[in-house]
């Protein structure tokens, strides 16, 4: 194993708890060091800072890696829930019309 590779597993490994603040300085450093020249580590961090909080509150987020904005699932699905709601009043006004009203 290289030791790129070995770092790389390490900061991984290390980045949860780093991302809490229960790491120590020597730690920090380290981390804060392979970072800087570690465009995989870095994106794995940056991915990591979206919480699951940010992502559930409001209708959209910008997402910090790409900065396109990301509409929740829930969003897309009231225009179904929309027009299948209003399909169904319909189909049942039409069966009211002809059972009751059209004997």
């Amino acid at each position: 194993m290289s030791d790129k590779h070995q770092e790389c597993d390490i900061v991984s490994d290390l980045l949860p708890l780093y991302l809490e603040g229960k790491t120590g300085a020597d730690s920090n450093e380290f981390i804060k060091n392979h970072l800087e020249y570690c465009p995989q580590c870095k994106k794995t961090l940056e991915y990591m800072e979206i919480s699951y909080e940010d992502i559930l509150s409001g209708v959209t987020y910008t997402n910090k890696i790409s900065g396109r904005k990301r509409i929740k699932p829930f969003q897309k699905a009231k225009g179904k829930i929309f027009v299948c709601g209003y399909l169904l009043l319909l189909a049942l006004f039409w069966v009211y019309m002809i059972l009751f009203l059209f004997p």
